[in-house]
């Protein structure tokens, strides 16, 4: 019978752990995966390392698409949306600056409430208010 959990010899588990230490630094999956296949690593180590990290599609976190500087660079316009700047604003800003679409796209992403997002529905949210004020926007 096919056995699913291919077991892996101590040598290749110590080749998969060096390669599931990377995941854990937040070096992302692509280029463990390239790097893991630039170096010969065999296919079934490859599917160790990735078979316990694969993200469910189903609770796909925007960040997760960020490395650290990104999440870095994001958390400083995440803090202007939290001081109440308007979504379009923060987008403005992030344009102004130059900076990388991937971040300013999964900012947008966090900002609007996702209809996908079901299974998060139930964060609370601190005041509703806010949204209502900044649609009106300051009136000329």
């Amino acid at each position: 019978g096919g056995n699913k959990s291919s077991k892996l010899s101590e040598k290749e588990e110590e080749v998969a752990n060096k390669y599931r230490k990377m995941i854990k630094m937040r070096i992302p999956p692509d280029a463990v995966r390239h790097k893991m296949a630039m170096e010969g690593v065999d296919a079934k180590i490859i599917d160790a390392v990735f078979a316990s990290d694969k993200p469910s599609p189903a609770s796909q976190k925007p960040q997760s698409q960020l490395s650290s500087e990104e999440e870095v660079i994001a958390s400083k316009y995440r803090k202007m949306l939290k001081m109440g700047v308007p979504l379009s604003g923060v987008e403005h800003k992030m344009k102004q600056d130059c900076i990388d679409l991937k971040i300013v796209s999964v900012l947008v992403e966090e900002a609007s409430p996702s209809s996908g997002d079901a299974g998060n529905a139930n964060k609370p949210l601190k005041s509703k208010k806010s949204t209502q004020s900044e649609a009106a926007g300051p009136k000329l």
